[in-house]
């Protein structure tokens, strides 16, 4: 899976949430059935969020980062897992990183007819995991009843879209609340009379709508078809309109041309001002004989064509009959027809022949014209069809009865409020469609109000519908079907679930204990093992409240990215960020993947934009949103770089970091995120010169700060340092002059440095990080190995001892070889690694140290026996992370790794 897959699944997840069997899960504000591939949805380590990647923390020394800089361990963070403060390790193991999400196995190219990655399988044309989907687990159309898939075995964890109504998990999670009528939504809602269950909601089946709030006759209304409610109740078509398809659309030979929709289609389309259109009006004395096609009234002609209209006279002896006959002199008078020298019976009005009786220019006598909307009749005006003279003024019909609401079919009839006149009739209007006797309205009853949501009281008070809105205080509307306790399990409190939509004590019979409104047995469930949301992961199982084993394999890099050393690292979120480094025949490399141990799978990095150049030893640090890596330099050891990249997960893109007002280029460097500015400190050149440069980079604005020197340590190698949170703490490491016991401290803030309590005997290469309280500094070396251990707390400026029982063989660790520290927890320092009293004893086993109990826990050594020298260590908020480096001193690099688990 890549990056940018699985971060859009953590924002996914975030948004939903992750249920336990019984809470289903919501997909786009929908019920839906999603895929579990890429594994169980019940995953929640780290807080009762999910999925997120969202808080940030301190870095490793070799550039690892932490999430968390204040925030305690297992604290819940919207959207995202719990946070943690961390500090870094001496040797460069990183801290207190949290914030997960559920995700799928990728890998590389695969061969098959569907091109599929590492680890997945061609299934009917698409690419599945076996060991991760639900609908092939194991083998192709093998399908999980309503279950996730974990590790190629269905579990008893629902999948997304799926619940566990009858509680019982032979049969899995059995109901789809998306579409279940029976428990639409959650358990036991049932739908009403012909009402289908629609994205987890109760509703009309499409087409129909209940809008007279009766549930016994269902859904009664035919809303695809249905004038007084087309597409929805209440909503009437206009004048002239039918209901199509849910829409009012214009019945056959009307247009709304007028693009209102309180009067409908009012135009028609064999009318003169809209003949056949709405563009084409016919003008003076013309009229429309078809659709689109204009002609003259009887007695005109249209000789200018210029514009719409017909206004030449067929009397016109210039146009005698026709545009082209022009009356000679001989013959001046025009009847109409043909040329003549006299009218004969009709009356000559200038060198026109008219019928005064009929002609409209000159109706009654020559000159006397009839006037807008009148037409000539036994020689006097008359209003044509549609038209009334309402003002007793003769000389027009003014009044359109056709459409005027105040004269509608004659001058005597108005049209009551709220209705509209249509073709000389009065009709309610479309917003107010109801006929409630003195005036049209909205509503004249209640009745007529219903949206069809058994949620809210709808009312008419004053010809108008409102809404009460939501239930009453203390009730939830449930799929749309009435107000209740509780819809489902997420609604009650802890400790409660939802049944018959009343909120009930969950009662587990031990050894089940009550998670997440879920009846689990802590001893072996997996998911849940030795408490709620602790899951093991993969390839592991849970016995007797643990899980086992501790330690486990890494999965298979992807194709193509090769073993390497010297690497930059850091944990991005949940998951491990590897960067560069040199290959076995000692070449610069300028890749990287990202492992993600919740689902042990790998996906390479983009190289989109600007990436980097190859190198070795440059830091990498998360902030939150980019990797920022710096500095580092070629294998060959000739060159250093002051330059640097920011990687974007989510988009898979590179950007460059300016070179303007950059440190000189280093290898090795500490890297921390404060919060607001990446902190580069120390490091070596290529000729091995100790460095005390302490520089600040915003990430944002892509811009470095210098700091003070006042008071800075000298250049030294492999001190032992941690991040609190807002100070950067310093102890010990080698200078020109030998082992170190000064302790310094610096505050971004404030840019200052102060010289503190000295620390324990002189040594470098301790372990030891910042775990919440102190910086804890255990064994190193002074050109032998140190039998003590030291913590400081810098609020007292004190140091106290560390107890000697149980504690690891003696080691130390130098900076980016081997030896890893990291908090795991408030007051817990994990120590992993190390070199023992000659250069070829490397360890694999470690410990952890409480600072809270001043006590030792020891932990085995990795399967592999592979020393992992310059290879990869980080801690991931749940899991530390082994991997690559060489087997040992001169040996082999290897692309293997390891995981334990505390």
């Amino acid at each position: 899976m890549s990056v940018l897959r699985w971060l859009r699944q953590a924002v996914l997840l975030a948004g939903i949430g992750l249920c336990a069997a019984g809470c289903p899960a919501a997909l786009d504000d929908n019920f839906t059935l999603g895929s579990s591939a890429g594994g169980s949805s019940s995953n929640t380590k780290g807080g009762s969020g999910s999925g997120g990647v969202t808080a940030a923390g301190a870095s490793d020394a070799s550039g690892g980062s932490a999430n968390g800089l204040s925030g305690e361990a297992g604290a819940s963070t919207p959207g995202g897992g719990s946070s943690a403060t961390g500090g870094s390790s001496a040797s460069g193991g990183t801290v207190g990183a949290s914030g997960e999400s559920a995700s799928g196995a990728g890998g590389a190219a695969g061969a098959g007819p569907c091109a599929c990655q590492l680890d997945e399988t061609c299934c009917e044309g698409d690419c599945v995991d076996l060991r991760f989907d639900s609908q092939n687990c194991r083998s192709c159309g093998h399908q999980c009843p309503g279950t996730t898939c974990d590790r190629a075995s269905c579990t008893n964890t629902c999948a997304q879209g799926f619940i566990d109504c009858n509680r019982n998990v032979v049969d899995g999670c059995e109901v789809n609340p998306g579409i279940d009528p029976k428990n639409c939504g959650n358990c036991g809602i049932a739908c009403g009379f012909q009402l289908e269950c629609v994205g987890g909601n109760c509703v009309c089946p499409r087409g129909t709508a209940d809008c007279d709030g009766n549930p016994n006759n269902g859904c009664e209304t035919d809303t695809s078809s249905d004038a007084a409610s087309c597409g929805g109740c209440g909503k009437a078509c206009g004048v002239n309109q039918g209901c199509v398809a849910g829409a009012c659309a214009c019945a056959d030979g009307f247009a709304d041309c007028n693009q209102l929709a309180s009067d409908g289609c009012e135009a028609s389309l064999t009318g003169t001002a809209s003949c056949g259109s709405c563009s084409l009006d016919c003008g003076q004395h013309g009229m429309c004989v078809a659709a689109g096609q204009c002609g003259c009234m009887s007695g005109y002609l249209d000789c200018d064509g210029a514009v719409p209209g017909c206004e030449t006279p067929t009397t016109d002896p210039k146009h005698c009959g026709s545009c082209a006959s022009v009356c000679p002199p001989q013959t001046p008078a025009c009847d109409g027809v043909a040329c003549n020298v006299g009218c004969g019976g009709l009356t000559k009005c200038g060198a026109s022949c008219v019928d005064t009786q009929t002609d409209q220019q000159n109706c009654g006598s020559c000159g006397k014209a009839v006037g807008a909307n009148q037409l000539c009749a036994a020689g006097k005006p008359k209003c044509l069809t549609g038209f009334a003279d309402c003002d007793g003024n003769p000389s027009d019909c003014e009044v359109d009865t056709d459409t005027d609401g105040l004269h509608c079919g004659n001058c005597a009839t108005a049209c009551k409020s709220g209705a509209l006149c249509s073709a000389g009739s009065c009709a309610c209007a479309p917003t107010t469609p109801n006929d409630c006797g003195s005036s049209c309205a909205q509503c004249c009853n209640s009745a007529q109000c219903s949206d069809g949501n058994s949620c809210t009281a709808d009312t008419c008070s004053g010809g108008v519908c409102s809404s009460s809105g939501s239930c009453a205080s203390g009730g939830l509307c449930c799929a749309g079907t009435g107000c209740f306790a509780c819809c489902g399990d997420s609604d009650c409190a802890l400790g409660k679930i939802c049944t018959g939509n009343q909120c009930v004590t969950l009662v587990c019979t031990p050894p089940q204990i009550a998670c997440n409104s879920k009846c689990v047995n802590p001893t072996t469930d997996a998911a849940n093992c030795g408490g709620c949301g602790n899951s093991c992961g993969p390839n592991r199982t849970c016995s007797v409240s643990a899980c086992t084993p501790k330690w486990v394999a890494v999965g298979s890099a992807p194709i193509g990215f090769v073993a390497r050393e010297k690497a930059a690292y850091a944990a991005v979120g949940s998951k491990v960020f590897v960067w560069g480094g040199s290959s076995a025949t000692n070449a610069d490399l300028s890749d990287g993947a990202i492992y993600d141990p919740d689902a042990d799978s790998w996906s390479v990095l983009g190289t989109a934009g600007s990436p980097p150049s190859a190198r070795v030893l440059a830091t990498a640090v998360w902030t939150g949103s980019v990797v920022v890596v710096w500095g580092g330099g070629n294998a060959a050891g000739t060159t250093d770089l002051t330059s640097g990249g920011r990687y974007d997960p989510v988009a898979g893109t590179w950007q460059t970091i300016t070179a303007v007002g950059a440190p000189a280029g280093l290898r090795s460097s500490y890297g921390f995120w404060t919060g607001s500015r990446v902190l580069f400190y120390g490091g070596v050149d290529k000729f091995g010169t100790r460095s005390s440069t302490l520089s600040l980079y915003d990430p944002i604005n892509d811009k470095w700060y210098s700091t003070t020197t006042t008071n800075r340590p000298s250049g030294r190698t492999d001190p032992t340092v941690g991040w609190s949170g807002s100070l950067l703490i310093h102890y010990g490491g080698l200078t020109g002059g030998g082992a170190s016991q000064a302790t310094y401290t610096y505050n971004p803030a404030a840019n200052t440095w102060t010289r503190v309590q000295d620390g324990p005997n002189a040594r470098y290469g301790a372990f030891g990080t910042w775990d919440g309280t102190y910086l804890s500094v255990w064994s190193g070396s002074d050109g032998g190995l140190k039998n003590d251990g030291r913590r400081y707390e810098p609020n007292a400026d004190a140091w106290s001892s560390m107890t000697n029982t149980s504690q690891p063989a003696l080691r130390w660790a130098p900076n980016r070889q081997t030896g890893w520290s990291a908090r795991v927890k408030p007051g817990v320092t994990l120590m992993l690694g190390g070199m023992g009293s000659t250069a070829t004893t490397f360890f694999t086993d470690g410990a952890t140290y409480s600072s809270t109990a001043n006590s030792w826990s020891a932990i085995g050594a990795w399967p592999s026996g592979n020393s992992h020298l310059w290879g990869v260590g980080v801690w991931t908020g749940t899991e530390f992370v082994v991997w690559g480096g060489r087997t040992g001193t001169g040996a082999p690099l290897t692309a293997s790794g390891e995981r334990y688990r505390p």
